[in-house]
């Protein structure tokens, strides 16, 4: 209906009715809600669609081209028009304005030179954080460091156990070596729970690093939302090119969930000479909303090949001859990217970094064989049988938490021991359901009472900011009773303790037992249960398997179809945007 409101209303802009038009602006309002940035006119150019019991088939793409060069509401870029036609791409006009700015941004520090550098004095920083080693394979931490160093616009890719977040703490250690004390640092993340869990992991590093005391003391351990550290609130910035961030350095975790309209708003908020550090993995789930623009950034092109003068910076510090080709002598995307390889958190033998290896190739097959040799696969029983098939998965995984219903910190903690987690919010698989189903396997077997929407024990999860509370998306609570018996939901705080609230005080909602894969991101449980549809769904996709697997460090369960798991392996995320094409040229 949204889809077919937008066609009608452009539409009235028109003397005339022409069917092609009123089927291509439903489209482009289809692939914008569907997180595409833009829709590409061949895709559509021969297309059956349809209306009522009638087939319509859309012209070829010259036809196509003509009739959106005559449309009153189609401009080009630059002009004041509700749709852009940039090539042959059409984009709703503030899609086309946040994608645009990025481009921008990103190419004015990718054109960077090196400066000055003092060799010696960088060498010797470095031997401070990162050993000297012989192996075949570089030490790409230590390259991401040297390249946060020389570059303003740095990524750093990799999956879990990789060391991103020990990476980043090197690296702002050495910047404040290097540049001094006195360096303005934030940290920040595209979620409350993503922001938890890296303060956390910062408290956990820094005292194991070796460098003066007063190093370790100016690397901040505060952790804001994107959304705080902007201070967007009713959709007005605090901070944006007019007025930008106080910053010297800008680190931005879990960048695979952060939409085009939010990263362009950030690099706008971005002080000229200020450095910004991307932290993510370019083969998870792109953002809920528009645009995949870790992926994009990151590109299909494999990565750790730099230019000539990246490469002479990098071999002048270290004992590396990095023997990978040099594609240009001339600064280009490349040579802000380093893709971490080698993982320190699983060996290359343990179970979950095979099965998300095989996933992230597409070997269905491989993959299939390791979960079951694992006694990790099992077929997905019918719906009428869930409940029971749940049943011992529930009470082992939740009762550790409901344990400790008079301990609010380590019933948060236990929580996050187990998770279930489903690609949908629907249907008889979905989280919605398998929510209602644990509530009713618990209250069998005695671990909750429920009496009510508000219950001791009852985990809940934020979906939307709150300012005023200071409560954000993703942020996951208990309902436990108080020091006078009060019922009252308790969250994690950022200095490590609690803050906890009246249910009725809570900004929107939901049960938590289960949670789809896409809230799932930027969190990490001991073990999951990851149940998969009986039919297949566009949600389904490698990148959501790879994201779901990748959630676990210990064990995980795939309750599924082998057909479905194949399909699903077999799909890949493709949002349409120009992003990629602008920065990979």
């Amino acid at each position: 209906n949204l889809d077919r409101h937008f066609s009608d209303f452009m539409m009235t802009f028109h003397k005339y009715e022409e069917k092609t038009l009123r089927f291509t602006f439903g489209l482009l309002s289809y692939y914008t809600r569907n997180g595409h940035i833009c829709m590409e006119i061949e895709s559509i150019a021969n297309r059956d669609v349809y209306e009522g019991d009638g087939q319509f088939k859309l012209p070829d793409i010259e036809d196509l081209r003509e009739l959106i060069k005559a449309s009153p509401v189609i401009g080009k870029p630059g002009d004041l028009a509700p749709i852009i036609k940039d090539g042959d791409r059409l984009y709703l006009h503030r899609f086309w304005y946040y994608e645009q700015m990025l481009i921008d941004k990103i190419k004015r520090r990718i054109k960077d030179n090196i400066g000055e550098l003092d060799y010696e004095r960088l060498r010797r920083a470095l031997d401070l954080f990162f050993q000297r080693g012989d192996d075949k394979e570089p030490d790409w931490q230590k390259i991401a460091a040297i390249l946060s160093l020389i570059r303003s616009f740095c990524v750093i890719s990799g999956g879990p156990g990789t060391g991103k977040t020990t990476t980043v703490i090197k690296i702002l250690s050495l910047l404040l070596m290097y540049y001094g004390g006195d360096l303005r640092i934030t940290l920040s993340a595209p979620t409350g729970k993503a922001a938890a869990r890296l303060r956390d992991a910062i408290r956990s590093i820094k005292p194991e690093l070796k460098c003066p005391q007063d190093i370790i003391k100016a690397i901040p351990e505060d952790v804001y939302t994107i959304h705080r550290l902007l201070g967007i609130n009713n959709n007005k910035l605090r901070f944006h090119a007019g007025n930008p961030l106080p910053y010297d350095v800008v680190v931005v975790d879990e960048a695979s969930m952060v939409d085009v309209a939010l990263m362009s708003k950030l690099f706008s908020a971005l002080k000229d000479d200020a450095k910004i550090i991307l932290l993510g993995d370019r083969n998870q789930l792109a953002s809920v909303e528009a645009g995949a623009v870790l992926g994009d950034i990151c590109g299909d092109e494999e990565l750790n090949i730099f230019s000539e003068p990246i490469k002479r910076a990098v071999e002048e510090v270290t004992d590396y001859r990095l023997s990978t080709p040099t594609p240009s002598q001339h600064f280009s995307i490349r040579d802000s990217i380093v893709e971490l390889r080698k993982n320190y958190r699983f060996k290359d033998y343990t179970n979950i970094h095979m099965i998300s290896g095989a996933i992230k190739r597409g070997d269905y097959e491989e993959a299939i064989n390791l979960l079951k040799s694992g006694k990790s696969w099992f077929k997905l029983p019918p719906p009428h049988d869930l409940r029971e098939a749940l049943r011992d998965s529930v009470v082992d995984g939740f009762r550790s938490y409901l344990n400790k219903k008079g301990d609010p910190l380590n019933a948060l903690k236990g929580f996050e021991e187990f998770r279930i987690l489903s690609p949908l919010r629907g249907g008889p698989y979905g989280v919605e359901h398998i929510n209602v189903l644990v509530e009713q396997i618990l209250k069998q077997e005695g671990l909750i009472e429920i009496q009510g929407r508000w219950y001791v024990g009852r985990p809940v999860m934020i979906t939307t900011n709150d300012y005023n509370l200071m409560l954000f998306n993703g942020d996951i609570g208990i309902t436990l009773r108080d020091s006078n018996g009060e019922l009252k939901v308790f969250f994690s705080a950022q200095d490590g303790g609690i803050r906890k609230f009246l249910p009725s005080m809570l900004p929107h909602h939901e049960t938590v037992y289960a949670m789809t894969v896409h809230k799932s991101q930027g969190s990490e449980f001991e073990r999951a249960l990851l149940i998969l549809p009986d039919t297949y769904t566009d949600l389904l996709t490698r990148e959501l398997l790879y994201t779901a697997i990748t959630r676990v460090k210990r064990g995980v369960e795939v309750w599924a179809l082998e057909d479905i798991f194949k399909m699903s392996i077999l799909a890949r995320i493709r949002r349409a945007s120009g992003l990629k094409d602008a920065l990979w040229v």
